[in-house]
């Protein structure tokens, strides 16, 4: 599996939620970003649109013994909203709202054929106060794959 695979299949995720609609050609109609500090600021600032999916790209680590090894891929998402300052209750509306997206879109996971043959195991919980005191509800998740080991040999120069 690809990084660039499961960032492409999180923006869709976002371009095909009908409650966030992420169109990456309309500037005022971006609802979906890589998840950094930096670039959750700079989106902030630029006009995003809410809700809004944020996938953070994942950590890999391979285990296991030669002859069972897999490929775990650690990452997450999350929904946010911006909520006024001291709201108490949208605050939790806030929450509600974005944990049942994100039951939306892990449910996806779940059953979506771009995730066929691998295991996945999962936390989540409240996100926030972030940038412009935004809050939300996230969902860490590992995903679980065996590796291919096949030895490519028109990648060595002494294998081919």
């Amino acid at each position: 599996m690809k990084i660039t695979e499961l960032v492409s299949r999180f923006e869709f995720y976002a371009q095909n939620h009908s409650l966030i609609k992420h169109d990456p050609e309309n500037k005022k109609e971006k609802a979906f970003e890589l998840f950094d500090m930096e670039s959750l600021v700079v989106s902030n600032r630029t006009g995003l649109k809410y809700p809004a999916l944020f996938f953070k790209t994942p950590e890999v680590q391979k285990d296991g013994d030669p002859d069972n090894v897999v490929e775990g891929y650690d990452t997450s998402f999350f929904v946010l909203l911006p909520v006024a300052q001291n709201d108490f209750r949208g605050k939790a509306a806030a929450f509600d709202h974005c944990k049942s997206i994100c039951d939306d879109i892990f449910s996806r996971i779940l059953q979506d054929d771009f995730f066929d043959g691998i295991e996945v195991g999962t936390s989540e919980g409240e996100i926030g106060p972030v940038i412009d005191n935004c809050y939300g509800w996230g969902i860490t998740f590992t995903i679980q794959k065996g590796f291919d080991a096949e030895v490519k040999a028109n990648v060595w120069e002494d294998l081919e």
